[in-house]
């Protein structure tokens, strides 16, 4: 029957030329079979040169997908794999998995140096002994408190939430990646503008895996001068910053919407209505608190517990100025859609201790495992200060900046504040949400109850004993 739909994939194409063949449908008439059938690979690599490369159609490549095995990289490096927003991850998980303690980043200066490689390695090896030494007690603990029937799996990850603390940044994992070449080819130009060794080897490596599979559609990825000085001379620009009176607070709101329920309420009216958006807005705001409220509450009325808010509070954000331990922060950098600025690994914030660390009386051995690596740090440091970041440990406190609006707001605290995932980000989520519901208190009230989560106060009691 003439014009059917048809909805099929296409077999036994490359990559590039699945690309082409979707690319071409803007110009032909003819259907996605018969434009594959002339493709070659050759043919194929030509188009991309010319329009994607030529012409700089980026978004044909967004068609052609390659996925990438990576293995053996430091948790520091996996900070700027994973540092792209269009792209899917999945990682090697520390808290199902027992590190092994051969398998530790060293960086390239370091291993040139033979004093501070000797150093290096005893503040990686201190802390990783104190790890592995602390897995038994803490299992016959929580095995005891818990009782026998709790399964295995629960067991090792209530033991090791506590135990990772003690991993340092060079520590090496393994992580799978998914994304288009548009996406592959930005991410490999970021990682070799990092100004990190590591990375920038990580870069060549998957640029040449890629070049294999699609040849033509990352072969100019290459470092781009203006973001290298981005990363690298903001350093020296805030040195004279003052550090006087520094905030301590966990999160402190730096930002937000002061006109917030109306916003929402009028992206809503503009999407069902007709008219400009500054007439919406104008409307709104001549209507009381009670209106709004009722409008808004008959608009979520339907919801499940399983849906989304509306596409339309992304029309408002709040930005968090947060400090908290690299555990926390490591979770926190794959919701990605977010904004997020972090600052270096740094030792100078200090760090936190487990109250179970303390309950299986290994506070002691913990706190000396750390502040034997903190001295080598301030050593390596004054030479090497970017190798110096791979000690760094996931209990050391660490600054960074997150902007999103209301509707991620949503989706990102009910993730990270449920009662199954670590103690260190639900506190932080929880926080976050506290300091939300003082500058939205009525907007909140719409879609979080109290009894959906444990309060801030509840989970640091719990499982938290001190922070240094």
């Amino acid at each position: 029957m003439k014009n059917k739909r048809r909805i099929y994939s296409l077999e036994n194409l490359t990559e590039e030329e699945v690309a082409v063949c979707f690319a071409k449908c803007s110009r032909t008439p003819d259907s996605f079979e018969v434009i594959a059938k002339e493709l070659t690979e050759e043919k194929s690599s030509r188009f991309h040169e010319k329009w994607v490369v030529g012409y700089g159609h980026s978004s044909v490549a967004e068609h052609a997908v390659v996925r990438l095995a990576i293995e053996n990289v430091s948790l520091l490096s996996v900070e700027w794999i994973q540092d792209n927003r269009l792209v899917s991850f999945t990682e090697k998980s520390s808290r199902y998995q027992i590190y092994d303690k051969e398998h530790y980043f060293v960086p390239t200066e370091i291993k040139k140096d033979k004093k501070m490689l000797k150093l290096y390695r005893q503040a990686v090896e201190s802390l990783l002994d104190t790890y592995e030494a602390m897995i038994e007690p803490l299992t016959e603990f929580v095995s005891k408190r818990e009782g026998e029937d709790l399964p295995v799996s629960k067991l090792r990850g209530m033991v090791m939430d506590q135990a990772r603390f003690l991993l340092p940044a060079a520590m090496l994992t393994n992580l799978g990646m998914t994304a288009n070449t548009r996406s592959w080819e930005y991410a490999i130009s970021k990682w070799l503008s990092s100004g990190v060794d590591e990375v920038v080897e990580i870069a060549k490596e998957a640029k040449a895996k890629i070049k294999k599979i699609c040849p033509t559609l990352v072969k100019y990825a290459d470092k781009n001068e203006y973001l290298a000085d981005i990363y690298n001379k903001s350093k020296n620009l805030v040195k004279g910053v003052s550090k006087e009176k520094v905030c301590n607070r966990p999160v402190r709101v730096v930002d937000w919407d002061r006109g917030a329920m109306d916003k929402v309420v009028a992206t809503m009216l503009y999407g069902g209505g007709s008219g400009d958006y500054k007439q919406a807005l104008s409307w709104v705001k001549k209507k009381d608190k009670k209106w709004k409220l009722a409008f808004l509450k008959k608009r979520l009325k339907e919801r499940s517990e399983h849906d989304h808010l509306p596409r339309e509070f992304e029309s408002v954000f709040i930005s968090f100025d947060v400090l908290s331990d690299q555990g926390a922060y490591y979770d926190f950098k794959r919701n990605r859609m977010m904004t997020q600025i972090r600052q270096d690994l740094t030792i100078e914030n200090g760090y936190m201790v487990p109250k179970m660390i303390k309950d299986v009386g290994m506070e002691r051995v913990y706190m000396e495992a750390i502040e034997k690596m903190e001295e080598i740090y301030r050593v390596i440091k004054k030479q090497y200060p970017k190798s110096a970041q791979y000690l760094v440990t996931k209990a050391h406190n660490r600054r960074y900046l997150l902007k999103m609006n209301l509707r991620e707001l949503f989706y990102f605290v009910r993730l990270r504040a449920r009662k199954a995932g670590n103690f260190a980000y639900r506190r932080m989520a929880m926080i976050m949400l506290e300091e939300t519901k003082k500058k939205y208190p009525e907007l909140m009230k719409l879609f979080f109850e109290e009894k959906e989560l444990d309060s801030r106060k509840k989970i640091e009691k719990e499982y938290f004993w001190k922070f240094k």
